[in-house]
């Protein structure tokens, strides 16, 4: 929960919202109190789509199938952070197990990758890996090196 207290206390004017699957729900004890948390998995997703439409930032840090569905306006902007270096997995377009999948998985796939406007990503091996693997080749990549990682690259 660092980012979410981070933008709080960088932007106390602005409303900042968590929502967390049910997994997270140790992580949120790390939360500031005055932040409201709402849980988005299962059927609480419901709840949470209002909040979603009517952002005007939206940070994530996993890949959410049901952000493909939604309606986005014009002046919400999605970014994903990507805490890791590197990937020992493919995702994506470079999933190997995405061959045998439909025509219609894809496109929804793609859906969801085109929502997220930028990335924060931990080096500059996951900016390339982002544009390959999520078509992001056009959006806003930003490598945030910290050093702890920077004698891995």
């Amino acid at each position: 929960m660092p980012v979410a207290n981070e933008l709080y206390k960088r932007f106390p004017q602005r409303q900042v919202i968590v929502l967390y699957e049910s997994s997270a729900t140790v992580a949120l004890k790390e939360l500031n109190p005055s932040i409201r948390s709402m849980r988005c998995d299962g059927w609480h997703i419901f709840y949470c789509v209002p909040s979603l439409v009517s952002a005007q930032k939206i940070v994530i840090d996993n890949y959410f199938a049901f952000l493909g569905a939604l309606p986005k306006r014009a002046t919400c902007e999605c970014i994903q952070v990507w805490h890791a270096n590197g990937a020992i997995k493919t995702f994506g377009s470079e999933n190997k197990a995405n061959v045998n999948r439909s025509l219609a998985d894809k496109q929804r796939f793609a859906k969801v990758y085109d929502y997220t406007d930028s990335y924060v990503v931990g080096s500059d091996q996951m900016m390339a890996i982002f544009g390959r693997s999520l078509a992001a080749t056009s959006k806003k990549k930003v490598a945030i090196w910290s050093a702890a990682n920077r004698c891995l690259f």
